[in-house]
């Protein structure tokens, strides 16, 4: 296998409308931006201090015993897609006796925002990626899962975090193989600080979250960024970075169903300065579910090293790999009337010798410069190679009225060989008597996937209400052979004009050149079938305003577009239905207060989607367009100094507008609820006798949903879980914390699928005992 890396254009002339946007984007603002470095004295300009916070706002971070001297110099603010660096302590909670300390200091001498460790929100969000804004800022809904809310909540998988998180919906499987919707389109990418690769629930390809520190979820069509993909959204990990100094934590869990985790987490200076820096992490995790024989086991490295080549420059180089093992369970079947079981939560429909494994390798190389008088510039560029077996029976049939079902086999192995690369810049220039910024820049991705499949039954059947998983296993040849090869071409370029000082406007677009050779074989017969697709010279525009109402409110709106050539073929007309085009508006009010510290938003977003393929039955498709509409509402982060909060509402709509049959005005996303609601609460005594004792709380609240297959309704009831937490940091900086998920064991369907299978309980009540040590 190899990838063409050329920075190529391929064939088709750029539409009038990306002309334009190009040229507005490079040529003017390279030109005023030239014009103010004549103007611009070379010396270091006097940096502004950040005034005393009045009475309404938190007191700044404790630096208790931290050495907050360098011998490196203070850079140019750059982006948090740049290394993420800081000498500052950050394991003690905010309080009213704290020292004033420079703005530097707080975030890190290169105005990189610190680690997540300590707060359940950002001041910064690198917006799918590239240009860091604060929240306030920018003109979608933006939801961040952080790092304190990562260890707090005990989550460790990417499914596991969408779950809690405003807006997301997650159809459960095998921990690291759920699949992740939002706004009634699930995501097929995830991005590595801004690159790219395929997100698949059936290969599981989800990450764990040792590497990580944080999730930026933005959701909506994001074709700026993005180019080709779902409307789902952009789902953005923020890895790990390097400190100045050298810093070692350890964390060990246990819990239910034989639940054990280890992480070690080191990062420290190499040689005599810190202008080289590395950062290793390591985890492992095996446990059993509250399934019988389903177990998941995973294991995970990550190494970064970072060096400043110059003062403004910095090369870092990554790599990341894991291990997963699944014994995976298909859920539960159902009665043939759409009907659910009721039965006991740990029944498992399968055999003994299911598996499941994949491997990956993640490679990934930065280079980013930050430009003496502001902006910077950045170059990266992303390798994946993957590889999963899977070999599983589960039902074949719906329910019959002995109890009985057949079992079917799914069989497949795959690989996948991806690389995706970006370079950009982003510039700040002086015009209409305010500080104006442009980004430009251009990204190649292209995914090389392919495996051997079989389906077929295994002989036997299960008895639901007495299952035996101790069936044959017979032997089976690859029936066919399907491989995919998509590529794409963009560039793109946003201006940020603030015409007037309240106001900014942001002007926005993207041309794609996209290509995909792909073919399914036959292996008995080796006849091979083509799915060959080309897009030359796709324009996607992006408008948004953003209107400061006040210093801590802003109103805002956005007009957003994405698009997806399908390969599915039209059934009534036998040709390829035209590739799938979205576009959505949204319209909202956000606010930020005691200094960023704590986030709110509000939101109505309104999306229709044309040409989406839809099954009419097997293997018949047919073109459909789709509308999405609903409310977020969103509050996240320090309410005072002992209080953090985590908190979100979504409402969501959908129906089918137009569709080749008779659908027209029904449900299109009827597995997503029309009402979810996330709460979570931290609360941290600050002084007396039980200083340091922390309390959280909270829960999560879907209302009903359902799924049609094989002309059945199958329908989940609406449920709230509660969980909770209680834990104690000492001062020789452990924590030990317990917690119990699902409170009142509430009994109920997580996931429903069709009267054969995917019909998924939740989990049980279950306890949790973390112990973390920093050093």
């Amino acid at each position: 296998m190899s990838f063409d890396r050329s920075w190529r254009v391929p064939g088709g002339a750029l539409s009038a409308t990306a002309l334009l946007l190009l040229s507005s984007s490079l040529v003017a603002p390279a030109t005023l931006y030239a014009q103010e470095a004549e103007s611009v004295d070379s010396t270091v300009q006097e940096q502004e201090i950040a005034p005393v916070p009045s009475e309404n706002e938190l007191p700044p971070i404790v630096v208790e015993g931290a050495d907050i001297q360098s011998s490196r110099p203070a850079r140019v603010p750059a982006p948090p897609s740049a290394p993420v660096r800081s000498n500052v302590d950050v394991g003690e909670p905010l309080t009213a006796e704290a020292p004033q300390i420079e703005m530097e200091d707080i975030y890190g001498l290169e105005g990189y925002p610190i680690t997540t460790d300590n707060s359940y929100t950002v001041t910064d969000s690198t917006n799918g990626g590239r240009d860091p804004m604060p929240l306030k800022d920018i003109p979608q809904s933006v939801s961040v899962v952080t790092q304190e809310r990562i260890e707090d909540q005990n989550l460790t998988s990417l499914d596991q975090a969408m779950r809690k998180t405003t807006g997301m919906v997650v159809l459960s499987n095998d921990q690291g193989r759920s699949s992740i919707f939002s706004r009634g389109y699930e995501f097929d990418t995830v991005y590595v600080d801004g690159l790219a690769a395929p997100l698949s629930s059936i290969y599981g390809t989800q990450p764990d979250l040792a590497a990580y520190d944080r999730i930026e979820v933005m959701k909506g069509p994001a074709g700026l960024y993005a180019g080709t993909g779902q409307p789902a959204g952009i789902i953005n990990m923020v890895r790990k970075r390097p400190y100045d100094v050298a810093k070692v934590s350890a964390t060990g869990t246990i819990g239910s169903w034989d639940y054990y985790r280890g992480q070690v987490d080191v990062s420290t200076p190499l040689g005599n300065s810190d202008r080289v820096r590395a950062r290793v992490v390591g985890a492992y995790q095996s446990n059993d579910t509250w399934v019988d024989y389903n177990d998941n086991e995973v294991g995970v490295g990550y190494a970064i090293i970072e060096a400043d080549l110059t003062d403004n420059t910095t090369l870092s180089f990554s790599y990341t790999r894991q291990d997963r093992d699944i014994t995976p369970s298909n859920g539960l079947p159902a009665y043939a009337d759409g009907t659910l079981l009721n039965v006991d939560r740990s029944t498992f429909i399968g055999a003994d010798w299911n598996s499941f494994d994949n491997q990956s390798n993640d490679y990934q190389v930065d280079l980013h410069h930050a430009f003496d008088r502001g902006g910077y510039f950045q170059a990266s560029a992303r390798w994946v190679d993957r590889e999963a077996n899977m070999d599983y029976a589960y039902s074949g049939s719906a329910v019959g009225p002995d109890g009985n079902v057949s079992v079917s086999r799914l069989a497949r192995r795959y690989t996948e060989d991806d690389f995706a690369a970006d370079a950009h810049a982003s510039l700040p220039f002086q015009a209409l008597g305010q500080e104006q910024n442009v980004i430009f820049g251009v990204d190649y991705k292209q995914f090389e996937t392919s495996y051997d499949g079989y389906r077929g039954a295994v002989p036997g059947s299960i008895n639901v209400f007495h299952p035996n998983a101790h069936l044959p296993r017979p032997d089976h040849d690859w029936q066919e052979r399907v491989a995919q090869n998509p590529e794409d071409t963009g560039i793109y370029g946003q201006l940020r004009l603030k015409p007037i000082k309240p106001l900014t406007v942001f002007l926005g677009g993207r041309v794609d050149w996209y290509e995909s050779n792909g073919s399914t074989t036959n292996l008995a017969t080796g006849d091979v079938t083509p799915s060959d697709l080309e897009v030359n010279g796709k324009t996607t525009p992006y408008l948004g305003a953003v209107f400061d109402l006040s210093d801590n409110v802003s109103a805002y709106a956005s007009y957003t577009e994405i698009f997806l050539p399908n390969s599915e073929f039209d059934a009534a007309t036998n040709r390829l239905i035209d590739p799938m085009e979205g576009e959505q508006y949204e319209i909202g009010l956000k606010a930020s207060w005691f200094n960023d510290r704590l986030n709110a938003s509000i939101a109505h977003f309104h999306s229709e989607i044309n040409n989406q393929a839809v099954s009419l039955g097997g293997p018949i498709y047919g073109a459909a367009d789709v509308l999405v509409k609903g409310v977020e509402v969103e509050v996240a982060g320090q309410v005072t100094d002992a209080f953090q909060v985590y908190a979100g509402y979504t409402y969501t709509e959908s129906e089918y507008l137009k569709i080749a049959t008779d659908a027209e005005g029904e449900t299109y996303s009827s597995y997503t609820p029309k009402h979810i609601v996330q709460l979570w609460g931290k609360y941290t005594v600050q002084n007396g006798q039980f200083k340091n004792l922390h309390v959280g709380a909270g829960g999560r609240y879907l209302s009903s949903f359902y799924s049609e297959a094989m002309g059945q309704t199958l329908t989940a009831d609406g449920y709230f879980v509660a969980d909770t937490a209680i834990g104690y940091t000492f001062k020789n900086n452990l924590d030990l914390t317990f917690s119990v998920n699902n409170v009142f064991d509430e009994k109920y369907y997580e996931r429903v699928g069709s009267p054969v299978t995917f019909n998924f309980y939740g989990a049980p009540r279950s306890y949790w005992l973390s112990a973390k040590a920093a050093f």
